[in-house]
């Protein structure tokens, strides 16, 4: 592959990602890169366009929201429905499209755990609240860094964990009862009750007074 806009650039294999009718992504495929061809491994052509973007409207369950389009494939061949930003940059574009038009299924962020991934999840989360949008954080790579180095690292775990996803609005309902029912009046009042019970033979401290004793 070679740059549309560079002519005269030398060629490399390429993973083609289509991201529209008119624009894709050209993903170097090398495992031994340069300092100086990392800096093109991702290349771009054509308009910015969100990744899967109809599977907002199509989708049957949750759509997860991640960083790059492999990412989005890794969590496709898992099972699940995602979509992908492309870049951490386009989390704008992706609320005016959602300003639009909202998605028909509830919406799980889950962008790269680094630094401007967390950072961009925080900004997208924010502008969700303000569209009242359904959506939960919840972080299908576990301690990877994203999804594709997740499917890469345990396939299984990472599937296993895709799955999840499916219920994931039962599971926090659940999840925030056995949280409630923890710290709850209910819970202490019976723990009072169970503490009266085995003090009963407890012996009493002596006052001096025989009546009270």
């Amino acid at each position: 592959w070679r740059h549309p806009k560079a002519p005269t650039a030398p060629t490399s294999p390429r993973l083609i990602i289509p991201t529209s009718k008119t624009s894709y992504l050209a993903r170097d495929t090398r495992s031994q890169l340069t300092e100086e061809q990392k800096k093109y491994s991702k290349s771009k052509v054509g308009a910015v366009h969100i990744f899967n973007l109809k599977a907002l409207q199509t989708a049957e369950k949750p759509v997860f929201i991640v960083e790059g389009e492999i990412d989005a494939l890794s969590i496709i061949d898992a099972g699940g429905e995602a979509i992908a930003l492309g870049s951490t940059a386009n989390v704008k574009k992706l609320l005016d499209t959602l300003r639009a038009t909202a998605p028909a299924q509830p919406l799980i962020v889950a962008l790269d755990n680094d630094t401007a991934g967390q950072k961009a999840q925080q900004e997208l989360t924010e502008g969700l609240k303000q569209l009242s949008i359904e959506f939960y954080e919840y972080n299908p790579a576990g301690d990877y860094k994203d999804a594709n180095e997740s499917l890469q690292g345990d396939r299984e775990a990472f599937i296993a964990r895709v799955a999840r996803a499916d219920n994931i609005k039962r599971e926090l309902i659940e999840a925030e009862r056995a949280e409630y029912m923890l710290n709850s009046t209910a819970s202490h009042l019976q723990e009072f009750i169970d503490g009266i019970k085995n003090s009963v033979n407890t012996p009493y401290i002596p006052t001096g007074f025989k009546n009270l004793d």
